[in-house]
């Protein structure tokens, strides 16, 4: 698995200025390739960075989605929210986020820079 195997769904940056500290950026992806965890969750940046790669299951258990409840993302959250109320596994909500991405910023989601 490459980091190019992902799209970038979300990413909160607040006042960050690209230090090696603080919890910013937060970033979400998504991997469409990937068969039990298609989600990439990062929080930080250089040596106080954190991140897993997750089932959707796994972004609410690990608290990581609700950090997307945020003003600039708030759309993510409420895709993710609505897609397991529904019973959705992580590649239709995988799929969902791509539809709504595309939907609000006009073109396809890209591989993450960072």
């Amino acid at each position: 698995m490459s980091i190019n195997d992902f799209v970038e769904i979300a990413r909160i940056v607040e006042d960050w200025d690209d230090g090696h500290h603080g919890l910013f950026p937060m970033i979400l992806c998504y991997n469409s390739k990937a068969t039990e965890k298609p989600f990439w969750f990062r929080k930080g940046c250089g040596f106080g960075a954190v991140g897993a790669v997750l089932s959707l299951e796994g972004l609410f258990d690990k608290n990581a989605a609700q950090n997307f409840n945020h003003d600039e993302t708030a759309w993510v959250f409420k895709v993710l929210e609505e897609e397991v109320a529904k019973g959705s596994n992580g590649h239709q909500t995988g799929e969902a986020l791509v539809a709504a991405y595309t939907e609000r910023f006009g073109k396809a989601p890209e591989s993450p820079t960072i």
